[in-house]
């Protein structure tokens, strides 16, 4: 059997007798223009392999084609293109070169994959022995797997856990008032670290030995005692009503049955605060220092010795007994004299009024003829009877059976005189309760 024809190039040498060129492909399994090592990985497709070397070689065809180099056949006939030391022929048309160059460019790329090389030793940044995939701070030499661990708040030995093992003499202190939480222990470096674990909440820092315990219900100072040294000052409110009699204060903090406010003047009545409006009843309701003030009462109401004592000066026309009852319906009673300066300024008062007929005062001898007393049982200590009076004689009055058993005043002046009770005069004096009398 006759032997394949040589296929050009096969001695290592160009047609023309040439050797390859530097940087020319060679059997070597390296395509032309390929920056592969030997090493680099080719495709396992058997046919692709071998093709790289066919191609190194119809690569050089290409090229010189290109330049202009005569064509050189062994003929104008179909020819075979024999790979060394395979047997597996590849058909080559030479009048189709151009074609033939850029298909075998193409299978040959893949075969130029770069192999990926070892990287060598792990990452070790900080040079501490560690690689970094197990170092839990790459940046600080100090910190590495099995080192020693340091009392300062920092995880040496990347372990997770911070201090283990280690004495913590200080405590955590969450909310930064300086005194830390005893059940909290930590080394000096912890944020938050604090040498004192006395605080009895760490997460209120108005709560802390040095506190001061305010009136807040909290115990601020840590001393298992509540708003001890509170400095408001609080008022007794027996009535609870808001207010608090002024007289009962003290330095504290609220507490049951005592107001921050003041200003009750009467703190047994729950109806008597500066809140409460004013009635005609002899009482200052609102506390605003004037008792039936502001027009509340039926007559004109004036005030002796001072603001709080009260009278009524009524003008309309009734019998002793029924000025006495209207009185009564507001608290007061017929006027009764304690002393001369309070009749005086009575006798004054009802001066200013028109003239017209006498004032019933609260004086009777109904009782016994001649036994002059007050109607609240005041003792008598001051009259002003008129000359003659009292005399019991009355000339044919409104009544002419009627014993003459009521006083009344400015009969001549300021001065009394005895009338029948049950005779109608207009006008009468009511004073206010008698326990509200001044001393």
């Amino acid at each position: 059997m006759d032997e394949a024809p040589e296929a050009p190039g096969d001695s290592g040498q160009t047609d023309s007798g040439e050797a390859p060129e530097s940087g020319e492909a060679s059997v070597s399994g390296r395509g032309a223009g390929c920056a592969c090592d030997a090493g680099s990985a080719v495709p396992s497709n058997a046919w692709v392999g071998m093709a790289v070397l066919a191609i190194a070689r119809v690569w050089r065809r290409c090229e010189r084609s290109s330049l202009g180099a005569k064509e050189r056949r062994r003929g104008s006939r179909r020819r075979l293109l024999a790979v060394p030391r395979t047997g597996y022929p590849l058909p080559v048309l030479s009048n189709k070169l151009p074609a033939l160059c850029l298909f075998a460019f193409s299978l040959a790329i893949p075969s130029c994959t770069p192999s990926t090389k070892d990287s060598g030793a792990a990452t070790d940044s900080d040079h501490d022995g560690a690689p970094n995939a197990t170092d839990c701070d790459p940046a600080d030499a100090t910190i590495r797997p099995g080192t020693e661990e340091l009392c300062d708040g920092i995880d040496q030995d990347c372990n997770g856990l911070v201090d283990d093992g280690l004495p913590q003499p200080g405590f955590i202190d969450a909310d930064g008032d300086g005194y830390g939480d005893r059940s909290r222990s930590a080394c000096e470096g912890v944020p938050g670290y604090s040498a004192t674990g006395d605080d009895c909440d760490d997460e209120n820092p108005a709560v802390h030995p040095a506190a001061a315990d305010g009136c807040d219900s909290l115990d601020n100072d840590c001393d298992d005692a509540v708003d001890e040294d509170g400095t408001d000052t609080i008022y007794l409110d027996f009535d609870s009503d808001g207010y608090g009699d002024a007289a009962t204060a003290k330095t504290g903090c609220p507490e049951v049955g005592w107001t921050l406010t003041s200003g009750d003047c009467d703190d047994f009545d729950a109806d008597i605060s500066p809140l409460a409006s004013e009635t005609c009843d002899t009482i200052d309701n609102d506390c605003d220092g004037w008792a039936d003030n502001g027009g509340v009462c039926p007559c004109d109401v004036s005030w002796w010795p001072d603001s709080e004592h009260a009278y009524m000066f009524c003008t309309g026309p009734s019998d002793w007994q029924t000025a006495d009852d209207a009185c009564a319906i507001y608290g007061y009673h017929l006027a009764t004299f304690d002393s001369a300066a309070e009749g005086e300024w009575v006798e004054a008062t009802v001066l200013t009024y028109p003239n017209g007929p006498s004032w019933w005062i609260g004086f009777t001898d109904a009782a016994a003829e001649g036994a002059w007393i007050w109607s609240d049982g005041s003792p008598v200590t001051y009259t002003n009877w008129s000359s003659g009076e009292p005399n019991n004689g009355h000339g044919g009055e409104c009544v002419d059976t009627s014993e003459e058993d009521c006083a009344m005043i400015k009969w001549n002046g300021t001065a009394w005189n005895d009338y029948p009770c049950a005779c109608v005069t207009e006008s009468a004096v009511c004073e206010a309760r008698s326990e509200l009398r001044p001393d």
